[in-house]
């Protein structure tokens, strides 16, 4: 697992860290498009969660994207990113 400084979500389930890797994409958790009031509510959840923080990326796969699909949690601790924002928003 590596440990990251999240500088930038690009919308409610993708984010870029402080390493020159991929984008890191939610495993599990499909945010609404950001053409959507809703896609714009997730993307301002997402950072007011991680951004500017350091978070924990259990990498899984590489989509056809190129983003790595991970599971998140912050900092070394057991809060899954990913279980909060489905919680948050009631969906997969």
């Amino acid at each position: 697992m590596n440990l990251e400084l999240v500088t930038e979500v690009i919308d409610g389930d993708t984010f870029k860290g402080n390493y020159d890797r991929p984008p890191v994409r939610l495993a599990g958790f499909n945010a609404p498009e950001l053409n959507t009031l809703q896609g714009i509510y997730a993307k301002t959840c997402l950072e007011n969660l991680i951004h500017g923080k350091m978070v924990s990326i259990e990498k899984i796969v590489t989509d056809v994207y190129g983003r790595d699909i991970a599971n998140v949690k912050l900092g070394m601790g057991n809060r899954s990113v990913n279980e909060q924002m489905k919680r948050m928003f009631g969906r997969n």
